[in-house]
Formats: C-alpha cells, structure tokens, sequence
C-alpha cells in the first residue's frame, strides 16, 4: 500500500513539473511560444541595449585634429552639420561647446544647436538634425521600450533665458543599412 501511494504522490509531482525558460539559448524551453528575451520570464533576467554603442564610446579614432567627429563614432551616422559627437578626450577642441555637460556614461556625447528655434525654414537651410543607428534586435509592435535620454542646455547672448520645447522623433524602417547617411526629411 506505501508503494502505491508513493507511485501515485510520484505522478502528481511530475504531472506538476514544467519547463523553465533559459533566458540566453535562443530557444522556447518552456513552450509558451516564447523565446529567450520575448518571454515574460526573462523580461527581469536579461538586460541589453538594442541601440550598439548607446555612449558613443567605441572611436572609429579620436585624435585631436578630428573637430567634429562626424561620424567617427562606430556604428553611428550623423546626417547634419548642425549635429556634432564630441569626446571628452579632447574637450578643448575648436568648435566644442563652450559647457560641456555632465556626460552620464564614458567620455563621449552628442551635441546639436538650433539657431532661432526649429523651424521648418531652418531646417530646410541646415538640414534636419538626424543621427542614426541600426538596431541589433527587432522592436516588435505591442511591446513597451525605455529610451532614456539626457538631455542640457545653455543660451548664449541674444537667445532666450527659457528654452523652447525640442520635439525628438523617432524614425524606423523594416530594413537598416549600417553605414549608409540618413536622408534629411525636407
């Protein structure tokens, strides 16, 4: 009588059983139709940055004679001339801003300037103001993502002491060139 109550409490336990999704094999070990970074289970496990690069820290170089560093940074592209990265290797540099901000992640951080607010007659004389990136992950519809971003500013004579608020758009497509230059939207 023990060895059927064994057998019987032994088939309830397995009954019970189910699999644990392994969070970094690319595969749907639990069966809910889910894999790896796409399964709830996962969601607290597995951080990662789908933006490479997200600091701008991986130079291309970063000498002292690069003003600008248009699209020296890896895996970036910078599509105007009013849109600079800068690295705090070199914070002297001709042409970097006169504040520089407290940059939150390494040496590196992106600078742009709006002459007399962004207006579409500006734009279209400067250019949209773009930089680019190819994720490494697809973003899939439904699905709620963080970008944080930090963000300073500074008015020099003659501009307003209250900023105006700045609209940041973001832009995708099905498919990303790495290496190729954004197109300006206007």
């Amino acid at each position: 009588m023990l060895k059927i109550a064994g057998l019987i409490l032994l088939l309830f336990t397995l009954g019970n059983l189910s699999a644990q999704e392994i969070c970094n094999n690319g595969i749907d070990d639990d069966g809910d139709g889910l894999v790896d970074l796409l399964d709830e289970e996962c969601s607290c496990i597995v951080k990662r940055d789908i933006i490479p690069n997200p600091s701008f820290e991986i130079w291309m170089s970063c000498v002292s004679s690069n003003i600008y560093g248009h699209n020296n940074v890896l895996n970036w592209e910078v599509s105007s001339g009013n849109f600079y990265v800068y690295s705090l290797c070199h914070p002297n540099t001709i042409g970097a801003p006169t504040l520089i901000p407290t940059v939150p992640d390494g040496m590196n951080f992106i600078h742009f300037h709006i002459s007399n607010g962004n207006t579409l007659s500006n734009q279209i004389q400067y250019g949209a103001m773009a930089a680019s990136v190819c994720l490494t992950d697809s973003l899939f519809a439904n699905r709620t993502y963080i970008l944080k971003i930090k963000g300073n500013h500074y008015h020099s004579q003659g501009y307003q002491s209250m900023p105006t608020p700045i609209t940041i758009e973001l832009f995708g497509r099905p498919t990303c060139s790495p290496n190729v230059t954004p197109t300006n939207q206007y």
